[in-house]
């Protein structure tokens, strides 16, 4: 199945496919509502005749449609609206994409309501095992079941809001105290240095710094635009912006770090 669904993007030009595995994402995006439910419900038919002439199907009912927006721009109902023949896809307003919850305002915060509850039990695990496990033990946990919790798609929603970092970091700080020993109210500035573990804000920028690392096709430096021998002119360029949304992605905080 997965070979034959390798093909799949190059099915059309206006549709763009995001694929992992069997998981088969795709984007379609206009100014205007009546073209945005147009293209969707013709894209739905082309996609569903390339399924049957490959002997595959594709199964509306567990079809979902997320609409993106951001701040307080206008946000129809689709609901009924997309279809293929008289099954309707159904309209959601938070979606898991490859483990992460996205919601259709970008805001990750049922995103991190989950982190938070995964760190939770981790943190009553670490409780449990520092009863009969050394510190280092306990470290090698953090790092193998926390610390990769963390990490997971932590250049998205990291930076999402400070309300959403802060729940998190409280967290992670809670997970520290338990593996040092410390009490409740005990300062944990002191325990990211003793016990070599980066806080959630060096965590964010060593996933931003080793986006680009690995990305480097994705940015161009100052140099680029002018040929003028300036001290930044080898500094990445960082793009222009009109939204607080875009500020907050990692595309833009990448080329700042």
């Amino acid at each position: 199945k997965n070979v034959a669904i390798n093909y799949l993007p190059k099915i059309s030009t206006d549709l763009k496919v995001t694929m992992f595995a069997d998981d088969c994402s795709f984007l379609v995006s206009n100014k205007s509502q009546h073209l945005t439910i147009s293209n969707s419900n013709n894209q739905l038919q082309s996609l569903n005749q390339w399924f049957i002439l490959n002997k595959l199907r594709l199964n509306i009912s567990k079809t979902n449609i997320i609409q993106f927006h951001l701040g307080n721009t206008n946000h129809f109902n689709l609901q009924g609206l997309i279809k293929l023949g008289s099954e309707e896809a159904k309209q959601e307003t938070k979606v898991k994409f490859l483990g992460l919850y996205i919601d259709n305002r970008l805001t990750w915060s049922g995103h991190v309501e989950h982190v938070c509850k995964r760190l939770r039990t981790m943190g009553f695990a670490l409780n449990r095992l520092a009863k009969v496990c050394s510190q280092d033990v306990l470290r090698t946990v953090y790092f193998s079941h926390v610390e990769s919790i963390l990490r997971y798609g932590l250049m998205f929603w990291g930076p999402s809001s400070v309300v959403n970092f802060n729940r998190v970091f409280v967290l992670q700080k809670w997970c520290l105290r338990i593996i040092s020993g410390r009490r409740r109210f005990e300062s944990c500035k002191p325990l990211f240095g003793e016990l070599k573990i980066l806080t959630l804000a060096g965590l964010v920028g060593y996933e931003l710094c080793s986006f680009v690392k690995g990305n480097p096709q994705l940015f161009v430096s100052n140099g680029y635009y002018h040929q003028y021998p300036t001290r930044s002119r080898e500094l990445i360029s960082v793009a222009g912006h009109n939204t607080s949304a875009f500020e907050r992605g990692p595309y833009h905080l990448s080329a700042k770090a």
